[in-house]
């Protein structure tokens, strides 16, 4: 094939860019049922070193910017994966075309990466060409080969293992908490608590990880205009030693709820942006979605732009286009992901329902207390059967006062409009007081419930908080 003349490409850090044209091999990897197949991987010694290969769908050749099917494909914005069928972003017939099947070329850009043996990038080399996939794998077949099932790609995938492995722990070092596994869940790069995760999908992802941001530095080093994965924390203030701090409280979580709460209230979303910008999620400077233009529209606008890049042809987007883009991308995104959040949620309470109405109340654990309390799943009023001894406050102005105690036999919760159950495990309880804090608890107001944060006086307890009205002695 035609070389391509492009000069050699030194970065300061001394890590090379070359951009040549191959005739390459490799296997896919992806779900058994998958046929939007749009990247391979191939790996092999280098000496003491390691070259990895991802090979991606070249769908921009086939795909026309502007066109009536791009636009359609715009509007969807990725292929829509529901519960008991599949949406794609390009027409099947257009998608089996360019899908990397086994033993047919197909054109691809290829990222070659050169690592050392702890995972330090030396080299990286950008290429179009021609691919033939020599098999096409499921998740759960090269499970079965790492685990020793005889086949002879077996020493490439231990050996992708391997090097993906050093690759996640040195993202962890940097600070990364998204792409990595916490207690039996892993969070992956959009943050989602994934709680059956195979270590074969967790190969594939950090490999893509890795293909995404070195190509992501090289648009970036040489100023290329580019569709960057932005990411941040929700307090700008976040310091590494919080964050150290945080991770240590992620890995002392053992419910993925209370896990998806804490990352939901510690990280904001992630969105698109032409700006450069890290993804701290991930512990990467700059980051972009480039591996799966089948399925994805905004690895489409970046490998046009890639392309652009390599040939030195003019930026096919421009910039307050890209901006537009970028924008309606991150909202289709965030929208898809509240109705799916809202349908979990629907279908935990659900599940919630039928286990608390299986369960004598007296018996619920203090999770599945806090838990069906804060989910509306027990119709709750409290009866105090003594009087309780309050905090002492300041006189008939205070307005909130907290008193930490533990919920025992002396309340008991009314279900329903007859009967009612003794609470006799323990729960913290936090009291916050309205009116004179020396008298009788008059009546209380409202009741709320949950796992509280890891660092507040009732470490992970979940509890229950009292707003209560409590008069003063004149009344």
């Amino acid at each position: 094939m035609t070389l391509l003349s492009l000069p050699h490409l030194l970065r300061e850090d001394g890590v090379s860019r070359r951009i040549l044209m191959n005739t390459v091999t490799g296997f896919t990897i992806d779900g058994a049922s998958s046929t939007d197949l749009d990247d391979a991987a191939w790996v092999e010694a280098d000496g003491n070193n390691t070259r990895l290969q991802v090979h991606v769908a070249d769908v921009a050749s086939k795909v026309e910017q502007d066109s009536f099917l791009d636009r359609q494909a715009l509007k969807r914005g990725e292929t829509a994966y529901l519960p008991t069928t599949r949406k794609p972003l390009f027409p099947h017939s257009l998608e089996a075309s360019l899908s990397l099947l086994p033993f047919v070329e197909r054109a691809v850009l290829t990222v070659d990466i050169l690592v050392d043996p702890q995972g330090e990038l030396l080299d990286v080399q950008l290429s179009e060409g021609v691919l033939v996939s020599q098999e096409q794998f499921s998740y759960e077949a090269v499970e079965g080969i790492l685990r020793g099932a005889p086949y002879h790609l077996q020493p490439q995938l231990r050996l992708l293992e391997q090097v993906t492995r050093q690759l996640a722990q040195q993202r962890q070092q940097q600070g990364a908490v998204y792409g990595r596994t916490v207690g039996t869940s892993y969070i992956d790069e959009d943050g989602r608590v994934v709680t059956q995760s195979l270590r074969s999908q967790q190969i594939i992802a950090e490999l893509m990880i890795l293909t995404n941001r070195v190509v992501s530095e090289y648009m970036r080093d040489h100023k290329h205009a580019w569709l960057y994965r932005t990411h941040d924390y929700r307090d700008l203030n976040e310091l590494p030693a919080e964050r150290r701090q945080f991770v240590q409280e992620l890995q002392a979580m053992a419910d993925d709820e209370q896990l998806r709460q804490a990352l939901a209230g510690h990280y904001d979303r992630a969105q698109y942006r032409p700006e450069v910008k890290p993804h701290v999620g991930l512990g990467l400077d700059v980051y972009a979605h480039t591996t799966s233009p089948i399925r994805r529209y905004a690895d489409l606008v970046n490998q046009r732009l890639l392309k652009a890049a390599l040939h030195s042809q003019p930026v096919p987007y421009m910039t307050e286009t890209l901006t537009d883009i970028a924008t309606h991308l991150t909202t289709l995104q965030h929208d898809k992901r509240d109705q799916k959040n809202a349908r979990y949620r629907a279908q935990r309470q659900q599940e919630l329902v039928a286990q608390v109405q299986q369960t004598d109340l007296s018996e619920l654990s203090p999770e599945l207390f806090s838990k069906a309390l804060k989910q509306g799943v027990l119709d709750v009023r409290l009866e105090l059967a003594e009087t309780a001894s309050i905090f002492r406050d300041q006189g008939p102005q205070a307005s909130v006062t907290m008193k930490f105690e533990t919920l025992r036999s002396g309340v008991f919760l009314r279900y329903g409009a007859t009967e009612r159950w003794e609470i006799s495990m323990e729960v913290p309880v936090l009291y916050r007081s309205r009116g004179f804090m020396d008298g009788p608890i008059q009546a209380v107001e409202r009741v709320t419930t949950g796992l509280s944060p890891a660092r507040n006086e009732l470490g992970q307890s979940p509890y229950v908080c009292l707003l209560y009205t409590s008069p003063s002695p004149r009344d």
